[in-house]
């Protein structure tokens, strides 16, 4: 789970509608409007993610979901019960599995990683020879390109290189380039990774504004269909 992004939201209206809720009703009513939000937001951020970005893989969806503070689901009915019991210290965490989203919600550097001097920057020809699914091939990833040219000069040091990496005399920016395929251009360099000292994220995921905006517009309506909810079921021996 990638760190917390804290922000605040009005609550008074919701405030307004829990001084009516009986205390002994608090805890099963607090756990079930939590339970809800968890689910509409979760599901509304799946929407906003299509909305703001092609989806190759359907971890980028999934991985935007709610935990209770075990780890649980915070969307299965088990969340409410758990819920219940940590009241009045109960709450939920809706958030995105990978850290990178945390750089598509507030935009940023991202950095190299540790023992790294550059970010690989994929080129137009390495998005080119992408799969159906939006993958870049392993053979072309960053990482697979060094190995393959370590393996070459290895077992053929005469070879020359078929991987090269081609970097400015004040050592500031660099670009990977490869020897293509055969058919496409027989000896022809072609560059498949820049190589930056960091690359700069703009802000585009939404999930920020889009979960504030729907805590503060369906919490209250959500408080009391929980407190119709438990009238009923405390009718029927809960």
């Amino acid at each position: 789970m990638s760190d917390f992004v804290r922000f605040q939201v009005d609550s008074s209206k919701l405030l307004e509608v829990v001084r009516h809720i009986p205390r002994d009703e608090l805890p099963y009513v607090t756990a079930l409007a939590f339970h809800r939000l968890a689910k509409l937001i979760v599901g509304k951020g799946k929407q906003t993610l299509r909305q703001n970005f092609t989806i190759r893989s359907r971890w980028v969806l999934t991985s935007w979901a709610a935990f209770t503070p075990s780890g649980s689901s915070a969307e299965t009915r088990g969340a409410i019960f758990e819920l219940k019991r940590l009241w009045p210290d109960a709450f939920v965490i809706v958030g995105h599995r990978d850290e990178y989203m945390r750089l598509q919600e507030t935009g940023g550097l991202k950095q190299p990683k540790q023992g790294d001097r550059f970010v690989p920057i994929p080129t137009r020809l390495t998005w080119a020879q992408r799969s159906r699914s939006g993958a870049i091939p392993r053979s072309l990833t960053h990482f697979a390109l060094l190995r393959q040219q370590l393996a070459r000069l290895a077992t053929q040091p005469g070879a020359g290189q078929n991987v090269r990496v081609v970097e400015s005399r004040r050592r500031e920016l660099a670009a990977m380039l490869r020897r293509q395929r055969r058919e496409l251009a027989k000896g022809e360099l072609g560059m498949l990774f820049l190589r930056r000292p960091f690359a700069r994220i703009a802000a585009r995921a939404g999930l920020l504004a889009m979960a504030q905006r729907e805590f503060e517009a369906r919490a209250p309506d959500e408080f009391l269909r929980a407190w119709e909810a438990a009238m009923r079921t405390s009718r029927k021996g809960f």
